[in-house]
């Protein structure tokens, strides 16, 4: 049988243990969107909730944008619920090429929701202005990193 002390050093080996896993998951699970040779942090999203959320009540982007994986490819509404800040909104293909895009779009249009003219299979939100500083155009094929 152990003694109390000895319990308290395995449970905290435990703690410490998952912890690292943690900090090394975090560390290593890297998305990055490569621009002119330099690679940028994206935020990912694939869970409905986060999705339905996406960057809706933050004072901030908090990196250079978010990545919106979906199951299909179709003509994915976005709307700027709870949008603190405008947006630059960029429909992707599989392949990362640019279909459709919206620049600067404010947060008070919301309820209004915009849609691609052709089906995409991602959503880039990037903080407006994102388009025309990196010279993104329709057609143009990102470099992401997952």
């Amino acid at each position: 049988m152990l003694t109390r002390a000895e319990n308290k050093k395995i449970l905290f080996l435990i703690a410490y243990l998952a912890f690292s896993l943690v900090i090394i998951f975090l560390l290593n699970n890297k998305s990055t969107i490569i621009l002119f040779g330099n690679g940028f942090p994206i935020e990912v999203v694939s869970r409905e909730v986060d999705m339905k959320r996406g960057l809706g009540g933050r004072n901030e982007i908090g990196t250079t944008g978010m990545l919106f994986i979906f199951k299909k490819e179709d003509k994915h509404g976005i709307w700027m619920k709870d949008m603190q800040f405008a947006l630059d909104i960029l429909w992707l293909d599989k392949e990362y090429r640019v279909v459709d895009m919206t620049k600067n779009v404010s947060p008070l249009s919301f309820p209004k929701i915009f849609y691609p003219k052709v089906p995409s299979f991602y959503v880039f939100e990037a903080e407006s202005g994102f388009s025309d500083k990196y010279k993104i155009e329709e057609g143009a094929k990102l470099q992401i990193s997952l």
